[in-house]
């Protein structure tokens, strides 16, 4: 839900922006309104759509994981650079 979430960012903000204003809600609660606009509008989708988006985010977690491994199995950079970025 979270690929989804980001590319539906301006859309659940807009109807959370909505909510807030019809139902005067406080500060602290809006986060808990978000998560849950988020939620309705992902279960509103087809079960092809949830799918794919599950599958986007499957290959894009297993991607990410090869890389860290990739990094922390290499031999430290002897690159000034790349030290750099450590101290």
């Amino acid at each position: 839900m979270n690929i989804w979430r980001r590319t539906e960012a301006q859309v659940i903000e807009a109807e959370v922006r909505r909510l807030v204003l019809e139902g005067g809600i406080s500060r602290p609660k809006v986060v808990t309104l978000r998560e849950g606009v988020a939620k309705k509008m992902f279960s509103q989708l087809s079960e092809d759509e949830r799918e794919g988006w599950k599958a986007q985010a499957e290959e894009e977690h297993e991607t990410a994981i090869k890389n860290w491994t990739n990094e922390t199995k290499a031999d430290p950079s002897e690159e000034p650079a790349a030290r750099q970025k450590y101290v």
